[in-house]
């Protein structure tokens, strides 16, 4: 089984992945690929690929010139969490 593949069925690890790829775009101002795919765990680039295809729809990031991403400032917001009970 390839990287890619147990990373599509394994939620936590999928989970981990656009973790630690919005971790290090709303903590640096761009990044490439290849940093971003590194900073996932050293993730093939095709996952990094598919997962950020996502976020420009949802106005997390932008494409900058050269193949380079940034994060918007939707992203690195922080974001309040109000618990509620289930009752």
């Amino acid at each position: 089984m390839s990287d890619e593949s147990s990373c599509r069925r394994d939620g936590h690890q999928r989970a981990e992945v656009v973790k630690q790829i919005v971790n290090r775009l709303r903590h640096t101002t761009s990044c490439s690929i290849q940093a971003l795919a590194y900073a996932a765990g050293d993730v093939p680039e095709r996952i990094v690929r598919r997962v950020i295809t996502r976020f420009p729809v949802r106005g997390l990031v932008r494409n900058e010139t050269n193949g380079y991403w940034s994060a918007t400032s939707a992203l690195k917001a922080d974001a309040e969490v109000a618990l509620c009970s289930a009752e």
